[in-house]
């Protein structure tokens, strides 16, 4: 899953919104 959230990291565009991403996920 490594390589999804990266690749969602880059088009959300944000270390926080990773976070977030990894919260609701």
């Amino acid at each position: 899953t490594t390589p999804q959230v990266f690749i969602a990291s880059e088009r959300i565009g944000g270390c926080d919104d990773l976070e977030a991403y990894l919260a609701q996920h």
